[in-house]
């Protein structure tokens, strides 16, 4: 279940793929071949109803276009904590993990990393060295966080 804000776009497909559809049946997200990549188009403003209201499938929906588009592997919380990952990837073969508690409660969780051959990672402030896990083609981190804290580690 997806929430829109502001508008509503009925799209008109002409040779796309059409991925969603209002509850009234128009087509709401469209995928098209575009170059050597995909253009999705999406009829509504879905992510301010995630920024604003913290609507949980809005943002699972935009991970998921992005995942099945783009096939990118993403880091993935193991476990029901809410904790935001961001993965960045320097083209030197450096990596930043952003992680971010969105609980208001201490949270530990295990996210499973996309990447092999790392075996730590330094927190950029305080200096604290995440230990890695290698288990079946990936890697296991163990974080533990503050209420709403976001730590920032590189490899």
């Amino acid at each position: 279940h997806v929430i829109g804000a502001i508008v509503k776009e009925a799209l008109v497909p002409q040779g796309a793929d059409v991925l969603g559809r209002f509850s009234t049946g128009e087509p709401a997200v469209t995928c098209a071949q575009y170059g050597k990549g995909k253009a999705i188009l999406i009829g509504s403003y879905v992510g301010l109803p995630y920024h604003r209201q913290r609507f949980d499938g809005n943002g699972e929906f935009i991970a998921s276009l992005v995942e099945w588009g783009a096939r990118i592997p993403r880091p993935q919380v193991l476990g029901s904590r809410k904790i935001r990952v961001d993965a960045l990837f320097a083209p030197k073969g450096q990596v930043m993990l952003i992680v971010q508690s969105l609980e208001p409660i201490a949270a530990a969780a295990s996210v499973q990393l996309p990447w092999d051959k790392l075996d730590r990672m330094v927190e950029q402030f305080s200096g604290e060295t995440l230990h890695l896990e290698q288990v079946g083609g990936g890697t296991l981190a163990r974080i533990e966080l503050a209420p709403r804290e976001v730590k920032v580690y590189r490899a």
